[in-house]
């Protein structure tokens, strides 16, 4: 909620939101590679995502985009992980996290991706049925790679 005041009072700005993923499954042996795909794109190069939206009309930027069906949601596109950028402008639209039913820890993934007709930036595909591989000499995350376009 802090995230959605800072919002409110710099709409032009970016923000960034990491969730603690693993936390609750540290001896996981999927979640090591996941959290690191994350951090990568995420904080390590905290630049790709700044400046890409910055610099096109993509509203979020993040890795590991999924389009699946999260419980009663139904099809949904987020962020697997749910460790991304966002245009302040963007949070701003979306529905108050207060409003959000609080139970369901899956719709806090869903909330950055809610807004419907919004570009939302995939830096890493991966499939989320088989282990992760990632080599960080190859990764980027240009306007060169492939994109995902959201809409609703």
């Amino acid at each position: 909620m802090k995230l959605e005041k800072f919002c409110l009072h710099n709409n032009k700005s970016l923000v960034w939101y990491a969730h603690s993923k693993g936390a609750s499954h540290v001896h996981d042996f999927f979640i090591g590679p996941w959290r690191g795909v994350l951090n990568y794109f995420v904080l390590d190069n905290w630049q790709l995502c700044y400046n890409l939206l910055l610099s096109t009309n993509y509203t979020t930027c993040g890795a590991i985009m999924a389009f699946d069906r999260v419980r009663k949601a139904g099809w949904n596109t987020y962020y697997a992980g749910n460790m991304w950028w966002a245009k302040c402008s963007h949070v701003n639209r979306l529905t108050r996290l207060e409003k959000i039913d609080q139970k369901d820890r899956y719709q806090a993934e869903l909330y950055v991706t809610s807004e419907p007709a919004v570009g939302h930036f995939n830096c890493h595909f991966i499939n989320l049925n088989i282990p992760i591989s990632f080599n960080k000499q190859t990764a980027n995350c240009t306007t060169n790679q492939p994109m995902f376009w959201a809409r609703w």
